[in-house]
């Protein structure tokens, strides 16, 4: 199995992933500020995994786990 990360930006995507928690973790180090969603996409059943983009702070006391970039937003957990 393997997997491909996808930031939605038409650059960067990173292909055959071995495994979904290197996946994760290869996209959570690749985050940037695009204010674009990330996207792994299972490759042998295209079921996704996202972390949204949110332009605001509102919802970040939710989360357990985003990444924030200062007051300009932040990428939600993944779901």
């Amino acid at each position: 199995m393997a997997y491909s990360i996808h930031y939605n930006t038409g650059a960067g995507d990173e292909y055959d992933i071995e495994t979904l928690d290197l996946a994760m973790e290869t996209a959570d180090e690749g985050a940037r500020y695009t204010q674009e969603d990330i996207d792994i996409v299972d490759d042998e059943t295209a079921a996704t995994l996202s972390r949204r983009w949110c332009g605001c702070l509102d919802g970040l006391d939710e989360c357990d786990d985003p990444i924030q970039f200062g007051s300009s937003g932040y990428y939600a957990d993944w779901s």
